[in-house]
């Protein structure tokens, strides 16, 4: 169960950039259709991945995780796509919830 949660969880990782790329072009098009979903991969991979360089204990890093993806829902919500962005905040409740009653607040974790 935690390993398909887990699968979830980088599904959701995934589908936040895709909701940063819509919102970049719905705001400013191409260019920053481009540029925030790397920021964001970038801020993700040094603080937020399995194998982040910066280390965060388990708090900070749930906060800012669930902060990264359900900004992503608002960004989808704002770019005019409002079922998507409420389906996306559902889904990354509701992982994060059952990874954490199962011992899991941060995916990936060993």
């Amino acid at each position: 169960m935690v390993a398909l949660l887990e699968a979830i969880a980088f599904l959701l990782e995934v589908a936040a950039l895709a909701a940063y790329a819509v919102w970049g072009d719905h705001v400013a098009g191409i260019g920053l259709a481009i540029a925030a979903p790397v920021v964001v991969a970038i801020v993700w991979g040094a603080a937020l991945s399995p194998r982040a360089r910066i280390r965060l204990s388990s708090v900070p890093k749930v906060a800012l995780r669930l902060g990264v993806l359900l900004l992503a829902a608002v960004a989808l919500g704002w770019a005019g796509h409002r079922d998507w962005a409420i389906a996306l905040g559902a889904a990354v409740l509701a992982d994060t919830v059952l990874l954490g009653a199962l011992g899991r607040a941060v995916p990936g974790a060993r």
